[in-house]
């Protein structure tokens, strides 16, 4: 509405109840997924998975205009998980609709993610070579729930990286009954377990940590530590060559919440750091 001349598109997801809703509702709209294969006329976006794993992802996409025209082309992306195989189709659905061309959807295949959100983190200069590097994955992402976390997590275990290390904690004056369930899914699916501050805000971190530790104490391997750079020093020291290291809980965040106060604290700072 705040847009009354602009050429809009609408973009739906064939894959989910709620999107062919939308298809159904918008008989124009584009249709996209990963087994979409609707007969209808419409503007389709498809694609196939050719590998999905620690280097990330393989796509082969089928274009089928509204002209009836058809178009396949091949995307290598970095980014890791069949969530973000939705997303690329999403936006190259939306973009096809806007008039690029396959040749620009190129340029995603450099694309590293949404700051925070699964964002994989360079170790060219850990790594002792290239193949090794494309094999490691460093990530930090926003999630600070339970669901968050065991989807993100799902999605490492997914691309078979041979551990995952996951670095957590959880925020102070928030709900402690999710405490215990956080630690529980890091400790479900990861290998090794670091509990950690997030933003401890008023609430002493040791003590958000021991609401943690019940849940997360089946863990195969379980570090404590309550300062957060130092965790990550450890995490850091303890990955290894395949491994996929994860840094949950502060995403995009540049800054940490202690007391009543903001202080500067950036994972993908120090994790740069680090594995420079």
């Amino acid at each position: 509405d705040a847009y009354p001349c602009a050429e809009k598109s609408i973009a739906a997801n064939a894959d989910d109840e709620y999107g062919r809703r939308i298809l159904s509702a918008h008989p124009s709209a584009i249709a996209y997924g990963l087994n979409c294969a609707l007969q209808d006329g419409r503007p389709m976006l498809s694609a196939n998975i050719l590998s999905a794993g620690t280097r990330g992802l393989d796509l082969m996409f089928h274009w089928r205009a509204i002209s009836g025209a058809c178009e396949e082309w091949r995307l290598r992306s970095p980014l890791v998980g069949l969530h973000n195989a939705s997303n690329l189709l999403l936006v190259s659905a939306l973009a096809l609709s806007l008039g690029f061309s396959s040749g620009d959807l190129q340029e995603f295949s450099g694309f590293m993610g949404v700051p925070g959100r699964l964002e994989r983190i360079p170790v060219d200069g850990w790594a002792p070579n290239g193949e090794a590097a494309q094999q490691t994955g460093v990530f930090v992402d926003y999630a600070h729930t339970p669901d968050a976390l065991i989807r993100v997590l799902s999605a490492l275990r997914e691309a078979k990286f041979r551990r995952v290390i996951t670095v957590f904690g959880c925020g102070g004056d928030r709900d402690r009954t999710k405490r215990p369930v956080m630690g529980k899914a890091v400790a479900d699916l990861s290998d090794i377990a670091i509990v950690t501050s997030d933003n401890p805000r008023t609430e002493d971190p040791e003590r958000i940590i021991d609401d943690i530790i019940p849940g997360v104490s089946g863990a195969s391997q379980l570090y404590r530590e309550a300062d957060r750079r130092r965790a990550l020093e450890l995490a850091a020291s303890l990955l290894r060559p395949g491994d996929a290291l994860l840094v949950a809980g502060k995403g995009h965040e540049d800054y940490q919440i202690i007391g009543h106060e903001k202080h500067h604290f950036s994972d993908q700072e120090i994790l740069r750091e680090l594995l420079a």
